[in-house]
C-alpha cells in the first residue's frame, strides 16, 4: 500500500516557503533581521521534528495508541503491546525497506491461534495508519475480535519513506 502525503494527518517535516512582495526587490533593513529570525526559527522547528533515535519508539506508541483508539471507539478491548511482536514486526519491516517492496511474512511469530499483518509505506507514519483505517482489509485486522496483542515495526529509509508492519495475534 503506497500512501500519498495528502492524508488527513501529514507529517510536519517540511520547511515553509518564504515569498517576497516583488521579485528581485531588496527588503528594507528593518525587515531583514525579522526575516532571518523567521527562517532560523523555521529551520530549528524542522530539526526538532526530524526523526531521532527515540522517534521510532514514540511513533510506535502513537500507532499502537491509534489502533487502540479505533478499537475502543468500536466497542472492542484495547490490544496489549507484546515485545516479541514488536521485534518480529521490526525485523520484517527492515527486510521490506531493504528490498524496497511490500510483502507479508508467512511465518507465525507467536504460535498464536490467529495472527495477521498490516504492511504499508508512505511519507509519514500517521498517513500510513490513516490509509490502513480507510482500507477494508486493513481495518478488518485492526477490529478483529480474535486479536489480543499487537506489535509494530517502523523503519525510515534513505529516501525518507516510512515502512510499517503491524503484527496482530490472538
Amino acid at each position: 500500500m503506497r500512501v500519498s502525503q495528502h492524508a488527513v494527518e501529514p507529517c510536519p517535516q517540511t520547511v515553509p516557503s518564504v515569498s517576497r512582495a516583488r521579485p528581485g526587490a531588496r527588503p528594507p533593513r528593518r525587515v531583514l533581521p525579522l526575516a532571518l529570525l523567521a527562517v532560523a526559527l523555521a529551520f530549528v522547528s524542522v530539526l526538532a521534528t526530524m526523526p531521532s533515535a527515540h522517534a521510532a519508539t514514540d511513533l510506535r506508541g502513537y500507532l499502537i495508541g491509534r489502533i487502540n483508539q479505533v478499537r475502543v471507539a468500536s466497542g472492542l478491548p484495547a490490544l496489549a503491546e507484546r515485545a516479541e511482536l514488536d521485534a518480529f514486526a521490526q525485523q520484517h519491516t527492515q527486510r521490506m525497506a531493504a528490498a524496497g517492496t511490500l510483502f507479508h511474512d508467512a511465518a507465525d511469530p507467536t504460535n498464536a491461534m490467529r495472527w495477521a499483518q498490516n504492511v504499508g509505506y508512505g511519507d509519514c507514519p500517521c498517513s500510513v495508519e490513516h490509509a490502513f483505517e480507510l482500507s477494508a482489509s486493513h481495518i478488518a485486522n485492526i477490529l478483529d475480535r480474535g486479536f489480543r496483542e499487537v506489535g509494530v515495526g517502523l523503519v525510515q529509509d534513505r529516501h525518507g519513506y516510512w515502512w510499517i508492519t503491524e503484527q496482530f495475534a490472538g
